[in-house]
C-alpha cells in the first residue's frame, strides 16, 4: 500500500504542473488571440483561483511522496 500511496503522490505533483502549464498557456493564448474582448478578465480570475488549488494537489502529492500520511 505505500508503494501505491508513493505512485499517486507522483501522479498529483506530475498532474498539478501539467494543469498549472495547460491554464497558463490556453490563457496566454486566448488573450493574445484578441476573441474575445472578455478574456482579459476571464484569465486572470481563473488563473487566481486555479493556482492555489493547484499547488494544493501538488502539496498533497509532495506529502503522500514522503510518507506523510502514514498512521501512528
Amino acid at each position: 500500500m505505500k508503494s501505491i500511496k508513493k505512485y499517486a503522490g507522483i501522479l498529483w505533483m506530475i498532474l498539478s504542473i501539467l494543469s498549472v502549464y495547460y491554464v497558463l498557456s490556453t490563457a496566454i493564448t486566448e488573450i493574445s488571440a484578441g476573441e474575445p474582448e472578455d478574456a482579459s478578465i476571464f484569465w486572470p480570475i481563473i488563473i487566481t483561483i486555479f493556482i492555489p488549488i493547484a499547488i494544493g494537489f501538488g502539496l498533497f502529492g509532495w506529502y503522500a511522496l514522503n510518507e506523510e500520511y502514514e498512521e501512528g
